[in-house]
């Protein structure tokens, strides 16, 4: 059975429009007390963080093909956490205004308690110089919804009104890199040739 550890609606979309079978289990790991202990590159969060949440469910669930992601977001060196209240979130999409950031996104697959494959990509999204009145209406239409999301928006939904360009894939983007993960699950048998 394929578990998809992870409660972000984007990456089940994804997977269901695949076509892939799963289920859902939350990931056993503190995302901000995992960040507060990383000592690691900061780039290459994303993927430890994907790491830790597949091993800790793969330890739950060691039977069955675990899928964790996560995505980190940053601009002009300064690394952005999910906003925890609407007020923090108008600060970043103002420190994000008329810059471009970057999205990586990581996903790792684990079985049996051990990491069977991972693979990161990135996006890079510039922003428009959007007015002060546009963002005050833009966190009203989306209100507390996008405090879910690392860049406080929602590419699929009204966030793509905050965008002058993207450069990268869709699924990136959204917090899973589906095409490569579709042909891991592939070789391993778990979905049709």
């Amino acid at each position: 059975m394929i578990i998809l550890a992870s409660q972000s609606t984007a990456r089940r979309t994804l997977l269901s429009r695949a076509g892939v079978t799963y289920s859902i289990v939350a990931p056993p790991v503190d995302e901000e007390q995992f960040k507060d202990r990383y000592i690691g590159q900061p780039q290459d969060l994303a993927s430890a963080l994907a790491d830790a949440k597949a091993m800790a469910t793969s330890r739950m669930k060691p039977a069955d093909l675990i899928i964790a992601a996560d995505q980190t977001l940053t601009c002009e060196g300064e690394h952005f956490n999910k906003p925890g209240d609407l007020q923090t979130a108008r600060q970043q999409l103002l420190a994000l205004r008329g810059k471009t950031h970057r999205l990586t996104s990581a996903v790792s697959c684990a079985w049996a308690g051990a990491i069977t494959w991972r693979t990161m990509d990135h996006a890079d999204i510039t922003f428009r110089t959007f007015t002060d009145e546009f963002l005050h209406a833009y966190l009203q239409d989306c209100g507390p919804d996008i405090l879910s999301s690392v860049g406080a928006y929602h590419y699929e939904g009204h966030g793509i009104r905050l965008m002058e360009a993207v450069n990268g894939s869709d699924h990136t983007i959204l917090g899973l890199p589906l095409l490569p993960l579709l042909t891991y699950l592939r070789s391993e048998g778990l979905i049709p040739q």
